[in-house]
């Protein structure tokens, strides 16, 4: 498990842990402090590359949240069901019929992921927002809509599969149903 999720807190307290040392450097030009400057932006660099290869487990639940939105916007209905626990039938059944009844656009966006690891990281809860133009098939509609999801992943193997899927009002958070077509 890393220490952070976001590399730029550590990395901001390094740096301008290393600008105080250059400017005690700077009054009494002692190599130690100098040493101390290369030393904290080193390790700057190391947080910044060490946070690269590190991938926890809520990056992975985030990065298959895009992959589930690309493969809905692709039409690929498998993909989307990919993520989806081959146990949740009736799930699998309502995300299969909602994709047939709408396109969504190219412009789908996922903002404002947050996930939360419970259960000791074997399950995970995420929320976020899509933002996208939705074409409605029958009858025809078409038009920019917000919506904003919980999902409740479980982790089977190596993979996170979704087990639970709330539709939320992108405004107030209240649970809404997943196939109501009113904001």
């Amino acid at each position: 498990m890393w220490f952070t999720e976001n590399p730029w807190p550590p990395i901001v307290i390094l740096v301008t842990l290393a600008v105080v040392l250059a400017g005690i450097w700077t009054q009494n030009q002692r190599s130690v402090f100098l040493l101390g400057v290369l030393g904290l932006l080193a390790g700057a660099i190391a947080v910044f590359v060490i946070e690269r290869q590190v991938v926890t487990e809520s990056e992975r639940v985030e990065a298959n949240i895009r992959a589930m939105v690309d493969a809905a916007v692709r039409g690929n209905v498998d993909g989307v069901l990919a993520f989806i626990s081959p146990q949740e039938n009736s799930l699998r059944r309502l995300v299969s019929f909602g994709l047939e009844l709408v396109d969504v656009e190219e412009d789908a966006r996922v903002t404002d992921e947050s996930v939360r690891m419970t259960t000791g990281g074997t399950q995970a809860i995420s929320q976020f927002r899509v933002n996208a133009t939705i074409n409605l098939k029958n009858p025809p509609h078409r038009g920019h809509h917000p919506s904003r999801w919980e999902m409740t992943w479980r982790r089977v193997g190596k993979d996170w599969k979704v087990f639970e899927i709330r539709r939320l009002n992108p405004v107030t958070g209240e649970e809404m149903q997943v196939m109501d077509h009113r904001e």
